[in-house]
């Protein structure tokens, strides 16, 4: 049986804000970045969370673009391994970058989309998303925000800000955190166990170090640096009640937000006439695969955007956080088993437990991908899904 995967576009502002990366059959839809992140995510990409090592995106960073599902992708570095040699830097008060041999330094949440693509030669290979590249050669994938508060852009704009660097498998890359190829001997960071292996959070400088059972680093990623460690904040999955580190969709601010995940965000904006005349603020935390939807009154967003009401939060790798046992990698027979049957997938892919509505309690969506087994594996969260934004 092939493995397939679907194509989701979990709402129109998902895809217009989208950094989740989809998992092209993912061997483990563990962390991934994906990137999964992690970011992976899978792919096998630095975090290790979705992909085999590397990044393991497993993301669907949850975005991805179109409908349905179709045969798993062709991995696009396929035949071309990474011969780059990659330079992470990472220091505290300073936001990490990359520097591919020895040429320009690519710095997270500085440089743009036509800086990368002038210095790395060309547009990259696709990798399920517009707003995720792979540079095979150079053995990296960049996930990139749009960052002018407008969203305007689902198809590359030229000013999209880097948003995470994620190493490919094979690559060679060095960071003050730990080498690829190399025994893990760094300390102060923050450890989240994998199905196998781990994955440490160095959240201040902003490097994620992928760590596999036997203690060697098999994949670093760059990410926005954080104030703590958020990573594994507790979920709740249940659809009347779906929350994030206690931040409860329709019962909380985007001011509880800042003060719950800090101000360290990626991306912050209006997307305006979502759903008629209504406009919605979004907010993106790449670093850690949250985003957050807060729907305005008819008469606009009020002035202080810290009071707009969160009424969707949309939960991707690199995000690790569990309701109990359950978490993204879970298994869909798992999740059934918890919550109860899901509807069949809707037009966008999703399965939805609990009623779509604004007068029902809110609809927990999840996206699902089959993992190297054919077994169904979540790659994304949507607390309070609805197919009609």
């Amino acid at each position: 049986m092939p493995c397939r995967r679907p194509l989701l576009l979990l709402a129109a502002l998902v895809a217009l804000a989208a950094t989740a990366l989809l998992p092209s059959c993912p061997s483990s839809v563990g962390e991934g970045e994906g990137e999964g992140e992690g970011e992976g995510e899978g792919e096998g990409e630095g975090e290790g969370e979705g992909e085999g090592e590397g990044e393991g995106e497993g993301e669907g960073e949850g975005e991805g673009e179109g409908e349905g599902e179709g045969e798993c992708a062709v991995d696009p570095c396929a035949g071309t391994p990474p011969t780059s040699a990659v330079v992470f830097a990472a220091s505290l008060g300073m936001a990490p970058s990359a520097t591919v041999d020895d040429g320009a330094v690519l710095t997270v949440g500085t440089t743009t989309r036509a800086q990368v693509e002038a210095e790395l030669g060309g547009a990259g290979a696709d990798d399920g998303t517009p707003f995720r590249k792979r540079y095979c050669a150079a053995g990296l994938t960049f996930s990139y925000v749009d960052a002018d508060r407008s969203f305007d852009s689902n198809t590359g704009a030229a000013t999209d800000l880097v948003a995470r660097v994620l190493t490919l498998p094979g690559a060679s890359a060095t960071s003050p955190q730990g080498d690829i190829g190399a025994v893990f001997t760094a300390t102060g960071g923050a450890s989240h166990d994998l199905q196998t292996g781990r994955v440490v959070f160095f959240a201040d400088r902003g490097i994620e170090v992928v760590v596999d059972g036997a203690d060697d680093v098999v994949g670093l990623v760059a990410f926005k640096p954080q104030s703590a460690d958020r990573w594994g904040l507790a979920i709740d999955l249940a659809p009347n009640t779906g929350s994030v580190g206690g931040l409860v969709v329709e019962n909380a601010s985007f001011g509880d937000a800042t003060a719950t995940l800090g101000d360290a965000w990626d991306a912050d904006g209006i997307v305006s006439n979502v759903i008629g005349p209504i406009d919605v603020k979004v907010r993106i935390y790449a670093s850690l695969g949250l985003r957050l939807v807060g729907a305005c009154p008819l008469a606009g967003c009020p002035s202080n955007e810290e009071t707009v009401s969160i009424t969707s939060i949309t939960v991707s790798p690199p995000f690790l956080g569990k309701d109990g046992t359950l978490g993204l990698g879970s298994s869909r027979a798992e999740l059934d088993a918890a919550l109860g049957a899901g509807d069949p997938p809707d037009a966008n892919g999703v399965v939805v437990y609990g009623d779509v509505g604004a007068t029902e309690p809110p609809a927990l969506g999840v996206l699902y991908a089959e993992d190297a087994d054919c077994v169904e594996r979540a790659v994304a969260f949507a607390m309070n899904y609805s197919n009609e934004l």
